[in-house]
């Protein structure tokens, strides 16, 4: 993880939507002691690198409009799309897409009405995360899967 780029990052971001540090944590909804840790790069109680959990990454994204995937590889929890082995074209995505809907439609569809996980009630936003997460994992699959196919006209 290469924490001083996400942490500059976020702050550079922050700075630009001309947020206090204050402002800025209420509206993702975490204490301005961890957003500054998570700028800095550095919990200074521990001297260890701060990762954010998927979660509070979500809650950035969606405070400062910035993309999921992309906090998520630039944290480390999912490799960097920079190579071009591992971009999806718009049919991959289009593909993607479809299945992540059928998908989730047979997940919805799976109970009598009223959806649990753990014994506690699925919300929308508890499905919004579900898909979020599935579609992910369909990236990853389907460049994994592109990696190991190569057509017989291009192996040498």
């Amino acid at each position: 993880m290469n924490t001083n780029m996400f942490g500059n990052y976020i702050r550079e971001r922050r700075e630009n939507l001309d947020l206090s540090l204050r402002d800025a944590a209420k509206l993702i909804g975490i204490s301005h002691s961890y957003l500054s840790t998570l700028e800095k790069g550095i919990d200074k109680r521990k001297n260890t690198e701060v990762k954010p959990t998927p979660e509070i990454l979500r809650y950035i994204s969606d405070a400062y409009k910035i993309n999921y995937t992309y906090l998520m590889e630039l944290v480390g929890y999912i490799p960097s799309n920079d190579s071009a082995s591992n971009t999806l074209n718009d049919k991959d995505k289009k593909d993607i897409q479809k299945d992540l809907k059928n998908i989730m439609d047979d997940f919805k569809e799976q109970t009598d009405g009223t959806k649990y996980y753990n014994g506690i009630e699925l919300k929308d936003e508890d499905f919004d995360l579900i898909e979020t997460a599935m579609n992910v994992a369909l990236e990853q699959i389907k460049i994994k899967n592109k990696k190991k196919y190569t057509p017989n006209k291009f192996k040498k």
